[in-house]
C-alpha cells in the first residue's frame, strides 16, 4: 500500500512539474513574441483599421508561404488581432518581417493599449503607429478620434524623438468624404480644446495627474510643454514624431501612399 502511495505521489508530483514548466515556457514564449519590432494599426471602432491589417497581413503571410496562427479579421475587432508584414512592400529581396498588431479602437480599451505599448512591446520597439481615419464620417467621430489621440499621444511622445504616426485617411475616394487637410485642423483644434480643459482643470481626462503611465511628469505639465504656454496653440507640427496625413482606401485597394510612408520607415 505504501508502495501504491508513493508511486501516485510521484505520478502527481511530475504532473505538476510538467504542468508548471509548460505555464512558464508559454508565458516567457508569449512576451518574447510581442516584444519584437512592431507597427500598430490604430484608430476608433469601424474607420477600417481591421480591414487594413487584415490586407497587409494576408500580403505577408502569402510571400512568406505560409499562415499565421492567429485568426485574420475582417470585421470590428473586439479583442486585439496579431500578425506579420513584411517591409520594405517596394524591395522583396530585402524584406524584413515585423509585428503587426490591430487594436481595439473602444476608448474603455485604452488602459490595456497603454500596457501592451509600454510592458510588453515595450515603446522603443514601436516602429510606427497606422492611425485609420474614417474621412466619411469625420464629422460625427472628430471629437472621439481627438480623445483618443490625446490620451496616445500623452504616451508615444514621452519617447525621445516621438513616434511616428502615419494618419490614414481612409474612404477619400467617397463624396462625403473630408478632405484630409480639414482631417487635420478639426483635429488640431479638437485636441487643443481638450488639453486647454486639462490645463485649465475643467475636465480630467482618463489619465489622471496621480496615474502617469511613464514618469513623473503630469499629463498636465506634458501638455504644457507641448503647447509652450496656457496660452499656445496645439498643432501636429509640435511634437516631437512625425505625423503625417495620407489619404487613401482599403475597399478600393488604394494603399500605395500608406506603403510607401512605411517603406520609408524601413529604408531609411
Amino acid at each position: 500500500m505504501d508502495q501504491i502511495q508513493l508511486i501516485l505521489a510521484t505520478v502527481l508530483l511530475g504532473l505538476v512539474v510538467l504542468v508548471a514548466v509548460w505555464y512558464v515556457i508559454s508565458m516567457t514564449g508569449r512576451k518574447a513574441s510581442v516584444s519584437r519590432p512592431t507597427y500598430l494599426i490604430l484608430g476608433i471602432t469601424n474607420s477600417g483599421k481591421t480591414s487594413l491589417f487584415a490586407r497587409w497581413n494576408d500580403v505577408a503571410s502569402d510571400d512568406a508561404g505560409e499562415k499565421w496562427e492567429e485568426p485574420i479579421v475582417t470585421v470590428s475587432s473586439m479583442e486585439a488581432n496579431y500578425g506579420q508584414i513584411r517591409l520594405p512592400f517596394s524591395k522583396p529581396s530585402i524584406q524584413k518581417s515585423f509585428q503587426l498588431i490591430d487594436y481595439p479602437g473602444h476608448l474603455k480599451y485604452f488602459d490595456l493599449l497603454q500596457k501592451l505599448i509600454l510592458n510588453e512591446i515595450t515603446l522603443q520597439r514601436v516602429k510606427g503607429v497606422v492611425f485609420v481615419v474614417d474621412s466619411s464620417q469625420f464629422k460625427d467621430s472628430s471629437h472621439t478620434v481627438a480623445k483618443y489621440l490625446f490620451n496616445l499621444l500623452s504616451v508615444t511622445e514621452r519617447l525621445h524623438n516621438g513616434v511616428d504616426f502615419l494618419f490614414a485617411v481612409n474612404k477619400t475616394d467617397l463624396f462625403d468624404s473630408t478632405p484630409v487637410v480639414r482631417v487635420r485642423q478639426m483635429l488640431e483644434d479638437d485636441i487643443n480644446s481638450l488639453i486647454q480643459n486639462e490645463l485649465t482643470a475643467i475636465d480630467k481626462n482618463n489619465l489622471d495627474d496621480n496615474d502617469d503611465p511613464v514618469g513623473t511628469e503630469t499629463l498636465r505639465e506634458f501638455w504644457l510643454s507641448v503647447v509652450g504656454s496656457k496660452a499656445g496653440k496645439f498643432t501636429f507640427d509640435k511634437l516631437e514624431g512625425n505625423m503625417d496625413f495620407v489619404p487613401g482606401s482599403v475597399v478600393k485597394g488604394k494603399l500605395e501612399m500608406w506603403e510607401n510612408w512605411l517603406d520609408e520607415r524601413v529604408v531609411n
